[in-house]
């Protein structure tokens, strides 16, 4: 079939050069085509595990690995069967002097590659393993070790998938010679038994990885069933992977591909898409032009390039298989380890939207690929569309959608097909990654974000306190009390005198307190039976600094102090405080110039006197995060914040936690409040408490700009049960 290129034609493998093909008695290949697969039987539970690894570690070493120093010897070792790597002398025994497999593994983890590929042997001949069939191997010439025990030994004790590649033919051996039937014969018997060597000295083995490279096609009958019977009667679960077609097995083998070329653009209709159910396939790549070493090969690809293959692949159904070519010496090249440490740090932020993911199963996108985990979907936006994005073939009901690491999006619900609105620009220079949370029912045509909340029993009692633009719920001594924000008067541009703070009696609406004159943006905390009250104060025009008010009466206030001082150039809004093992941490607005307005900042205190800011801990750096919640909860920190749906004016409010206030995991609930009906444009200022066996969340609405009123949602059961629901066990 016709292949398409999956990178720019600038990028596609070079042509193998002709001395490859000169070796005597071994006719050139007329080229590998590919056909569709057939139909097949579900996939086996090891091909369904095999697509789950998405990436891996290709690692090309060993005797090949010297030959880019003598530029000549490399053509003869291909061409001559009497070259020999003893004329390498000394130099021989300099193979694999820093060769140290924890640190290649080490790599790979770090790299977020889930299995690694390794040379046992290369077309040339030269063995990385001991073998009784051979001694032109590393175990019994030159450096005198099995490096292939080394790696697969380590590999088995770190739990990483190991695959031993394996060249079909042996340039070495005098018996490989396809069109001398007797000679092939022995030949073959030679292979099958280091295979079996393989199979079962270095066991468990992931897969068998056998390379035919340019010796291919209907004069090299290479014994693939035999092989396959034989690693299966040992490893009934080991993959064998070829690519001689006139061997093809589709039903107990993965499905590749040509060297860095995808083989899955023309497998499936084209009005249908890649599917989920589709064969298992990989492809592999250089980080440069080489697979060995070569340093003379300075044209690598860059991670932005690297990530959007994976991703491409991943979008497919494939696994991407990355290679390395360490020196001879078995050190690792620095600009290999910076490439695969850049990719496994972006899959580290994204790799939920990568692992185990199948294709959607619609047809191609112009924007990227959208991918399919459980209650997921995935959309890799690789091409920025604009203002809008519509995803055909969405079969179930839709209840949520956000970006993977930030904020929600507004979409709305054809009969057939999901519409995401955009931002200007892409969050990601890279690949931006929205995420679609499906819900049981099929999918329906819906207005655009209802107001509902996605938090499964959490429901709005539609309760009004009016002229009350925030408030925060406060148990004390069994009682339910609001502390209540007023600001009369401030759309009128009223003076800030006019702000002021009430304690009242949450079920008889009685006044208990009237303090703070000029105060706003108000929480409160409950601690060794003292109620601190924290409020910005209003003036020069601005938001000033947190200042702390107490009492343990509910009548005597203490004389404010402030808590936390702003630092010059910023205002300090809304804040939260809540006990988190032997400290207390607040969690404040700022309008910090370094960022976009608004961030969420930390502070922590030994005793709620003393305060001292958090400078590495800062949340919303990239968009508008406000109002904050804070509490701790069995080891995390769980936090209600507001998000700016932009461009459109909305506001809706998001939770998200965190067990070091740095690293941060958004809840696939999100947003858990949106606007509805009435509430114009935000559900804004969540502050929550637990009472009566239920979940209390006030929330303000209104247009965010001149009014506002407070209002209530509820939740059956526990903070704890809350939090559950806000992140599902998947």
């Amino acid at each position: 079939m016709a292949q398409q290129p999956t990178f720019a034609e600038s990028e596609k493998p070079k042509e193998t050069p002709q001395w490859v093909y000169g070796r005597e008695g071994m006719p050139p290949s007329p080229g590998i085509t590919f056909g569709p697969p057939p139909p097949h039987p579900p996939l086996t539970e090891r091909q369904e595990w095999f697509k789950n690894l998405k990436f891996g570690m290709f690692i090309h070493w060993g005797l090949d690995s010297m030959l880019a120093s003598h530029p000549g010897v490399a053509a003869e070792a291909a061409r001559d069967i009497n070259w020999d790597a003893s004329s390498l002398g000394p130099e021989l025994e300099k193979l694999g002097e820093s060769f140290d497999a924890k640190a290649w593994v080490d790599l790979a983890e770090r790299s977020g590659q889930r299995y690694i590929a390794f040379t046992a042997k290369h077309h040339i001949g030269f063995a990385n393993f001991a073998s009784k069939y051979s001694d032109y191997t590393s175990a019994a010439m030159g450096p005198k070790r099995d490096f292939v025990r080394a790696l697969a030994d380590e590999c088995h004790r770190r739990g990483m998938p190991f695959i031993a590649y394996l060249s079909l033919p042996d340039l070495k051996h005098p018996d490989c010679r396809p069109l001398d039937k007797e000679a092939w014969d022995r030949y073959t018997k030679f292979l099958i038994g280091q295979i079996e060597e393989l199979a079962t000295n270095y066991g468990p083995i992931m897969a068998f990885w056998l390379d035919p490279g340019p010796w291919n096609g209907p004069s090299y009958h290479y014994p693939i069933t035999e092989i396959q019977e034989m690693v299966h009667r040992r490893w009934p679960e080991t993959l064998c992977f070829d690519w001689d077609e006139s061997e093809q097995s589709y039903a107990s083998r993965a499905y590749l591909s040509p060297e860095g070329m995808v083989m899955a653009y023309e497998i499936y209709p084209p009005d249908r898409g890649p599917q989920p159910g589709a064969w298992p396939f990989e492809v592999c790549d250089t980080l440069n032009t080489t697979w060995f070493y070569n340093p003379g090969d300075a044209n690598y690809k860059d991670v932005p390039t690297l990530i959007r293959r994976l991703v491409e692949i991943v979008g497919r159904g494939g696994n991407y298989l990355l290679n390395m070519g360490p020196p001879p010496s078995g050190g690792i090249n620095p600009e290999d380890a910076q490439r695969f440490e850049a990719m496994g740090e972006w899959l580290r932020r994204n790799g939920e939207a990568v692992y185990d993911t199948r294709p959607l199963g619609v047809p191609a996108q112009p924007w990227g690929w959208p991918v399919i985990n459980g209650d997921r979907v995935y959309l890799h936006i690789l091409n920025w569309p604009g203002e809008r994005l519509t995803l055909p073939g969405i079969k179930r009901q839709v209840a949520s959608a956000r970006w993977l690491n930030g904020g929600a999006l507004e979409f709305e619900s054809s009969s057939d097909s999901v519409t995401l609105y955009l931002p200007d620009a892409a969050p990601d220079g890279v690949d931006s990654i929205a995420v679609l949370e499906l819900g049981a029912g099929e999918l329906r045509a819906s207005p655009r974000r209802a107001g509902v909340t996605n938090v499964p029993g959490l429901a709005k009692t539609g309760t009004v306190y009016a002229d009350v633009c925030e408030g925060t719920p406060i148990v004390w001594q069994d009682r339910l009390l609001l502390l209540l924000n007023f600001r009369p008067g401030e759309a009128e541009g009223k003076p800030a005198a006019t702000h002021y703070l009430e304690l009242r009696d949450a079920e008889d609406n009685s006044l208990l307190s009237h303090f703070a004159d000029g105060y706003s943006l108000a929480s409160a905390f409950v601690w060794d039976g003292v109620l601190h009250v924290y409020g910005a104060r209003h003036e020069h025009g601005g938001w000033n600094d947190v200042t702390e008010f107490k009492t343990r009466d509910l009548r005597h206030w203490s004389k404010s102090r402030v808590a936390l001082k702003q630092n010059p150039d910023e205002a300090l809004f809304n804040q939260s405080v809540c006990r988190a093992g032997d400290r207390f941490v607040m969690a404040y607005e700022s309008n910090d110039p370094r960022w976009p307005a608004f961030t969420i900042k930390f502070a922590e205190s030994p005793d709620l006197v003393t305060w001292t800011t958090m400078p590495g801990c800062v949340f919303g750096t990239d968009r508008y995060t406000a109002c904050p919640w804070l509490t701790y909860l069995d080891g995390y920190f769980y936090m209600l914040y507001l998000e700016h749906m932009k461009p459109q004016w909305r506001f809706e409010t998001y939770v998200t936690r965190s067990k070091d206030l740095m690293n941060w995991e958004p809840s696939p609930r999100n947003p858990i409040l949106a606007p509805g009906p009435g509430e114009n444009a935000n559900t804004s200022d969540p502050d929550v408490t637990e009472f009566g066996g239920k979940v209390l969340l006030y929330y303000s609405f209104g247009d965010q700009r001149t009014w506002s009123k407070l209002t209530r949602a509820e939740f059956p059961g526990t903070l704890r049960e809350f939090f559950a629901a806000c992140y599902p066990q998947r």
